[in-house]
């Protein structure tokens, strides 16, 4: 699936507005994924759907997990991480 690089490139982790890429300020952070209408290059269905038939391996593709819920180890280590992030900010007012 990596004959224009579309779908990768809606996972760049610099927000740059991607085309299919879903970004949107929330409550306390920021929620990333696939969205909006944009289109595959070569075809007539969005992004989004695209990555969707990847992920739950619907038709004849194989599933291929492409956002996943980080392992409570990882989540512990972002949650500590923004706590350091937080003291360093209050600290440099």
């Amino acid at each position: 699936m990596r004959d224009t690089g579309t779908l990768f490139a809606a996972l760049n982790p610099v927000f740059l507005s991607q085309a299919g890429a879903l970004q949107k300020n929330i409550p306390y952070g920021i929620r990333v994924g696939f969205g909006g209408p944009a289109s595959h290059p070569s075809g007539n269905v969005s992004v989004a759907d695209i990555a969707s038939f990847h992920h739950f391996g619907k038709g004849v593709l194989p599933t291929r997990s492409i956002i996943v819920k980080p392992p409570q180890s990882i989540v512990n280590k972002m949650v500590d991480d923004a706590r350091r992030a937080a003291e360093k900010l209050k600290n440099d007012v």
